[in-house]
């Protein structure tokens, strides 16, 4: 249905409500009426127009690792409250390490064998334009601290690398993944395309932090080839932000065309190297292909600023084709 805005005065645009709508929900002059934003709709209705998600989980006996994915996929879906029930205290100092990295999560209620999670600072849309850089920018931090950390052989340095990719990319990332849930994006039409492009730079650092990881167990220096080969990737991640923020198809096209030399020529090995290479040079090679991803996911959000979206081939309208 639709219902025409009238001016009263200078300032105020009003409309009416419809009649049916008015006896159904029993609304009388003097209610007051709840207003939510979705996006660029609006919502109305008699007290909260949106409802309260609670979930009820049982961790008992589950694996560690599952417990971190119960919790984290709840709170990224935009649950409002968690009840669960646990049953060692092992798994209780889970929840709470877990709980402990979630933007605006809290535990509200603890028991013997159970607690209840519950969000204590409200997830707002206006927030995650800021939370967002801030992962960019936490991104590019790691893989600087990651390459010279390697360089300078800190083992007990590149240790770290794996901490903060858990609890601060993660925690940047899960929040963003909840706004977007929870309510979509400012502009509705980009929502799909930056949730995929967190999950691909939330991979990236998952990349920097598993390099970390696995050369730390080595202790071996890589070579200068290699390390050349991550600080390569590294600049080609800086000039992606740049884009993202600066948007230029010339620099993208750049970008791009060395993204895929470098997954080619990294995939091109003469020979068996060391194992401490081969590790450099496979996240490398993961790290430039999650890159190509991100520019899709650049183009699709360029193409919606323009106002030109074509669905079947979202680079068409406006720039050649990129190809993959």
């Amino acid at each position: 249905m639709k219902r025409k805005v009238i001016r009263q005065g200078s300032s105020t645009l009003t409309m009416s409500l419809p009649v049916k709508w008015i006896k159904k929900n029993g609304i009388k002059p003097g209610d007051e009426i709840e207003v939510d934003e979705v996006g660029d709709v609006l919502v109305l209705g008699k007290g909260s127009a949106r409802r309260e998600l609670i979930a009820e989980i049982d961790i008992e006996g589950k694996d560690e690792k599952f417990i971190y994915r119960y919790i984290d996929n709840l709170y990224m879906y935009g649950y409002d409250e968690i009840r669960i029930k646990f049953g060692s205290r092992r798994q209780l100092e889970q929840i709470q390490y877990i709980v402990g990295r979630l933007l605006g999560f809290a535990i509200i209620e603890q028991k013997a064998k159970s607690c209840i999670v519950r969000e204590v600072v409200e997830t707002r849309a206006e927030d995650f334009d800021r939370v967002f850089k801030q992962l960019f920018f936490t991104i590019n931090e790691l893989a600087e601290d990651s390459l010279s950390r390697l360089k300078e052989k800190d083992w007990s340095g590149l240790i770290d690398i794996k901490e903060r990719d858990r609890a601060i990319v993660n925690k940047l990332a899960f929040f963003c993944i909840r706004v977007l849930n929870k309510g979509g994006y400012t502009d509705p039409k980009k929502t799909t395309a930056l949730h995929d492009l967190i999950i691909t730079l939330e991979n990236i650092s998952d990349e920097y932090a598993n390099l970390s990881e696995e050369l730390v167990l080595l202790k071996r220096p890589v070579s200068e080839a290699a390390t050349s080969m991550l600080s390569e990737v590294n600049g080609l991640f800086t000039a992606v932000e740049e884009i993202y923020y600066n948007f230029d198809y010339e620099a993208l096209k750049d970008v791009h065309e060395k993204c895929r030399s470098m997954r080619l020529e990294i995939s091109k090995a003469p020979k068996p190297v060391p194992r401490e290479d081969f590790i450099a040079r496979y996240h490398s090679r993961k790290i430039a292909e999650e890159l190509l991803n991100v520019i899709d996911s650049i183009i699709v959000l360029n193409m919606i600023d323009q106002n030109s979206v074509d669905i079947q081939n979202p680079a068409s309208k406006t720039h050649p084709e990129l190809h993959v």
